[in-house]
């Protein structure tokens, strides 16, 4: 197992240059996505109301102990690749190289195919303009604000995780507003067919609930990787991630209650989202357009997040002499030769995916879902390395673990996600072997 401190000192030169507002921003930006803005919790609102709710509160529990041990390492030794470091120094060095790949791509196929949300608005908007071309304007767009560095990618997150929230809260707002008015609301749209969906999985509804709340949490772990570009005293930090966790849980948990509030009152059809029912049911004028600017500042935002921490792994593994040192150059103060990596290999998972849809979406969302669990398995792993280290020990890590494991394993039995393991899992064994192959013959150590 390598050094920590010489992992941090290999990773040394990005700025530290973030408010903690900005550091939080991040997780807000990546966790705070299209479906919880258009209170389009599909899968959890299968299991009704009470059972999702409960789903995304055990989740909560479960994100609690992640940031708990995250925020453990990052206070302790705050490093660019954060997750990937911790696990190079706590596991073995190629479980941290495994790492950062996976990382990395999960982050290319999420923006690769995400990015496709936005095709029909830039299609409405824009119709003069093909829509793949102003999808990868977009993303170049965004590769040139995070290669300006740390700060201009966080400076706009958080302006767009502050409309996000804002909006969120409004409609949480109108929700509870709207409360007292269901009973003199008029149904007939349609009756819904999630009961008779849900009814057909096998494992119990509130189990499910969980495994699916778990899985749109994640994003919250770039926290740490913006932890290591933060300009804070490591008490400060600790609170900083602390209250920006429950900040994001607490909203979380709100937009699932109103949501749920939402599917128990009326019939809402399943092609509509939520909150565009509610929308709907209170007259606000042009719905559709206030409900596609709002989808706009989710999907753009969470891609910025995603861009920003995919391109920290990838900073790290050059570093770590596994990428091409041009995209860490040591003689650069920033991190713009991994952000245009981050951004090129996207717009080639979006083209793919414009030529074959259905395979490329399937193989993408597979690989993501299978690598960030792998991911979340490797933080709770290495604290408890962290910790045995400090000659302590982490019941959270173990704790945390055993439950992806399981959760892991549970995503064999729900539709949506039957073939995430058989995609993603040979992916990563494949990973794992050519790491081998290379540390083996031709890597130098670093």
């Amino acid at each position: 197992m390598a050094d920590i401190l010489h992992i941090i000192r290999r990773e040394a030169g990005l700025p530290a240059v973030l408010g903690s507002a900005q550091m939080a921003g991040v997780a807000f930006g990546a966790v705070i996505s299209y479906g919880l803005v258009s209170g389009g919790v599909l899968p959890l609102m299968l299991a009704g109301p009470v059972v999702a709710m409960v789903g995304y509160v055990a989740a909560a529990c479960l994100v609690l102990l992640l940031m708990y041990c995250l925020a453990d390492m990052a206070v302790t030794h705050p490093v660019p690749s954060a997750f990937g470091a911790y696990a190079e120094a706590y596991i073995g060095l190629r479980m941290g190289i495994v790492v950062r790949v996976a990382y990395f791509s999960a982050v290319v196929c999420i923006v690769g195919t995400e990015v496709v949300l936005l095709e029909p608005l830039f299609g409405f908007w824009l119709a003069p303009l093909p829509g793949w071309m102003v999808v990868v304007l977009l993303l170049i767009g965004l590769g040139a604000i995070n290669g300006l560095g740390a700060l201009a990618s966080a400076r706009f997150g958080l302006s767009l995780a502050v409309l996000k929230v804002i909006a969120l809260i409004a409609l949480v707002a109108l929700a509870v507003y709207q409360a007292p008015l269901a009973g003199e609301a008029e149904i007939g749209i349609g009756d819904t067919v999630w009961p008779d969906i849900w009814a057909d999985v096998p494992l119990p509804s509130l189990w499910q609930a969980f495994v699916v709340a778990v899985l749109g949490y994640i994003g919250i772990e770039t926290m740490a990787v913006a932890a290591a570009e933060t300009a804070a005293p490591a008490a400060v930090l600790r609170r900083s991630m602390r209250r920006a966790t429950w900040g994001v849980l607490i909203l979380v948990l709100c937009a699932v209650a109103a949501s749920g509030w939402i599917q128990a009152q009326h019939f809402v059809p399943f092609n509509v989202p939520p909150f565009v029912y509610l929308l709907g049911l209170t007259g606000v004028p042009a719905v559709n357009t206030v409900f596609n600017v709002l989808m706009l500042l989710a999907v753009v935002s969470v891609l910025n997040s995603q861009i920003y921490a995919g391109s920290r792994q990838l900073f790290g593994l050059s570093r770590a002499g596994r990428a091409p040192a041009v995209l860490a150059r040591p003689w650069s103060r920033s991190a713009s030769g991994s952000v245009a990596c981050t951004v090129l290999l996207p717009i080639l998972i979006y083209l793919a995916y414009e030529a074959f849809p259905t395979q490329v979406y399937i193989g993408a969302t597979s690989i993501a879902v299978t690598a960030l669990l792998a991911v979340w398995m490797a933080i709770f792993a290495s604290h408890v390395g962290f910790r045995r280290q400090a000659g302590g020990r982490s019941w959270q890590g173990v704790v945390g673990v055993v439950l992806v494991l399981a959760i892991a394993a549970s995503t064999l039995q729900i539709d949506v996600f039957g073939v995430a393991l058989m995609v993603g899992l040979p992916f990563l064994i494949f990973i794992f072997m050519a790491e081998f192959v290379f540390g083996l013959f031709f890597a130098n150590p670093k």
